[in-house]
């Protein structure tokens, strides 16, 4: 049985058109979701400040997980990048707050 591809409309709302920089994310998760906190980090400061908080479901956490896999795979082949991430860096510390 052939299923048609659902369309969905997305709009930005403007204040996320110019997006955040981060370079640090810490993920945690509960039996009920997976928390990403953005932030980031200066060079030589010792603090981070999150800046973005992404509450999703386990199912939304793996298609992501899945479409950023398919997209560094795509990367890499345009750009011939070798570079191979071989651990996750482990924060030194228990991120505050509840999710």
């Amino acid at each position: 049985m052939n299923e048609e591809k659902k369309r969905i409309q997305v709009d930005v709302e403007p204040e996320a058109t110019l997006g955040k920089y981060s370079n640090l994310v810490i993920v945690n998760h509960s039996t009920h979701e997976f928390v990403l906190d953005f932030a980031s980090l200066l060079p030589g400061v010792a603090n981070a400040k999150i800046h973005s908080r992404l509450i999703l479901a386990p199912t939304q956490a793996k298609q992501l997980l899945k479409a950023l896999e398919e997209n560094i795979k795509r990367y890499n082949q345009n750009t011939n990048s070798k570079e191979i991430v071989k651990e996750v860096y482990q924060l030194p510390f228990e991120p505050k707050g509840e999710a």
